[in-house]
């Protein structure tokens, strides 16, 4: 383990071909190293459900009606919430209500809505007459229909990159420092997600604010579920 970190320490500065140092942050290179020398397979604990009942046991709520909620949801119950939430965003940017077998399809909430315009994939229609720009109905963009044309795969991805981009413009135009704090939790919760086990529970309470803020983002998109 010692010879991998001081593999590591002598790697973490690279020369590139302009004769520019490109060198790790010091938060990225404390991580990579307390990941090498982890023997914890995923970045946060994994939520045991024994112990969340025994802490509702030890409230005042009544764990009889809230015990349902401990429970990880089965692979079924999490492909039928990631479907629907998935649907109900891609039905709205078209325009539609119902599904292909004619079943209504509900509304995204209303920062889901908010989303889609800061991302740029909805706008305010633009031949829209005699209503200002922010009661005027909103329609699918260029991007949108773009985004439509693409897989389920490449859909995720294309909005990742379009909300974290979306970020990164608000910090810089505005010099925002809670955006720029929360791109910079983004990126560390997508890539510690990636070393998570799908269906598995963590606590959300082991995460900072700003990552909390990321999480709740999207999850109304489905892409994770809170409980």
């Amino acid at each position: 383990l010692e010879n991998i970190n001081e593999s590591f320490e002598d790697s973490n500065t690279a020369q590139s071909e302009s004769d520019f140092e490109v060198k790790l942050t010091k938060d990225y290179y404390e991580a990579i190293q307390r990941s090498l020398s982890s023997l914890r397979p995923t970045p946060w604990p994994k939520a045991n459900v024994n112990a969340l009942v025994q802490e509702e046991l030890k409230s005042d709520k009544k764990p009889s009606k809230k015990r349902r909620d401990t429970q990880p949801p089965t692979t079924d119950e999490l492909e039928i919430f990631t479907q629907e939430r998935w649907d109900s965003v891609l039905h709205y940017l078209v325009g539609s209500d119902s599904d292909e077998q004619g079943g209504a399809v509900s509304e995204p909430p209303e920062n889901v809505i908010d989303l889609l315009l800061q991302t740029g994939l909805m706008q305010p229609d633009p031949d829209a007459r005699h209503v200002s720009k922010e009661r005027a109905p909103l329609v699918i963009t260029s991007r949108g229909y773009e985004f439509m044309l693409q897989n389920l795969h490449a859909q995720v991805w294309q909005f990742m990159r379009q909300y974290l981009g979306t970020l990164e413009k608000l910090s810089k135009d505005r010099n925002n420092s809670n955006c720029n704090n929360i791109l910079h939790e983004a990126l560390l919760f997508v890539l510690s997600l990636s070393f998570c086990r799908v269906g598995d529970a963590y606590r959300a309470s082991s995460l900072t604010k700003a990552s909390r803020t990321f999480m709740g983002d999207i999850a109304q998109f489905g892409l994770v579920m809170v409980r």
